[in-house]
């Protein structure tokens, strides 16, 4: 769409607005960013490489307004809100949106630039992240007089558009974008420390990338394994001139596992994770692996034996979260180890696990727990 000089100048002196108002890092990432005409747009909306503005809304702004539409959809850009990673799990997508929108227009009005009345904008959800006010929201959807899909909506929110480019080529020219953003912040070394807590968090996976969850979980679990020598069948290949022990690995005792399947939680998700449970199966032959799907109870219960394979279960849950029915059975029954996979969306209780625990949290960088190993999941979804 082809528009006036006086449009595109009014874009610019946003762009330079934003240089004024916000920190170099956004400015860079907002001058990285593809920018785009359209008739078909109320608004303003972006697809994660490209804002996509309406020139007689933009026009109909005040000037400073137009810096906190850019600023806006460009926050939406760095939090992923429109790409794979963002909106994990099968998590409503308006909700999501309204949820991002929510903390964007606090960090919006904490650089001094105009939030108007009709922006969602709420003081209490200060310092909260995006995953958290969307359990908010979703909890009080009826209350707020928000409408939900049930979570299984295909498309995204109002001003977040799926993503125009092919996930690997998205995530390369994300990485590239915020790589330099990130560079030129350093470079300037007067606003890097200033930048959210959920997006130091993002900008730390993918500038200071962790062992995958899955190699964390069989260091752990490996070392459970008591692997030694023994001549009680000594190896054949030697007799009879030498009597030589063969390996004998002794099998684990009872592992227990745990999979959180409330609302956060997509079939593609639970796939590979029972996928992981099944290889740790495989690989350290325990004596038994109890598996339960849980939400606020626990759901089903399967026995994986040495011809079992439960990568084919559903998920029958859904809703919100809560680890006592999960804890309470390891209290009493004692595995020698127990895995939870849990986003850890939930408040603490005091039911006390003697035996070793290892939480396995997607989707949560802040969780802790007075008990167990943590290891953090990346989850593409």
């Amino acid at each position: 769409m082809v528009v006036s000089d006086e449009i595109e100048q009014a874009l610019s002196k946003a762009k330079i607005g934003l240089m004024i108002h916000s920190t170099t890092f956004f400015c860079t990432v907002a001058f990285g960013l593809r920018y785009q005409w359209s008739e078909d747009m109320p608004t303003a909306c972006v697809d994660g490489v490209t804002i996509i503005i309406n020139p007689t809304f933009f026009m109909a702004q005040d000037p400073d307004v137009r810096i906190s539409i850019i600023l806006h959809e460009t926050l939406h850009c760095v939090l992923d809100h429109c790409g794979p990673l963002g909106r994990t799990g099968n998590r409503d997508p308006r909700i999501f949106n309204y949820a991002g929108d929510y903390v964007l227009n606090l960090f919006i009005k904490s650089c001094g630039l105009p939030v108007p009345d009709t922006w969602l904008c709420d003081d209490k959800f200060t310092d909260w992240s995006t995953n958290a006010v969307y359990d908010y929201l979703y909890k009080n959807a009826k209350k707020i007089k928000i409408s939900t899909v049930g979570g299984k909506g295909g498309g995204l929110g109002d001003d977040v558009k799926p993503c125009s480019l092919p996930k690997d080529a998205y995530k390369a020219k994300m990485k590239e974008i915020l790589v330099k953003a990130h560079t030129a912040s350093k470079i300037s070394d007067k606003d890097y420390g200033n930048l959210p807590g959920e997006l130091q968090r993002a900008l730390d996976k993918i500038l200071n990338p962790k062992l995958p969850w899955d190699a964390l979980l069989q260091q752990y679990m490996t070392a459970y394994k008591k692997d030694d020598y023994s001549f009680a069948k000594p190896n054949r290949r030697f007799m009879p001139e030498y009597i030589i022990p063969t390996p004998h690995s002794e099998a684990l005792g009872d592992i227990y596992v745990a999979i959180d399947v409330s609302a956060s939680v997509s079939q593609e998700m639970l796939t590979e994770f029972l996928s992981e449970v099944t290889y740790v199966y495989e690989t350290l032959q325990p004596s038994k692996l109890t598996l339960h799907t849980f939400d606020t109870q626990i759901q089903d219960t399967y026995e994986l034996h040495e011809d079992g394979d439960i990568r084919d279960i559903k998920i029958t849950g859904g809703g919100g979260t809560a680890p006592e029915p999960v804890l309470e059975y390891i209290a009493k029954n004692s595995p020698m180890v127990s895995i939870i996979i849990t986003d850890g969306y939930f408040g603490s209780n005091n039911v006390q696990v003697e035996s070793d625990v290892i939480w396995c949290i997607y989707d949560n960088s802040k969780f802790t727990w007075p008990f167990g190993k943590v290891i953090e999941i990346e989850v593409d979804a």
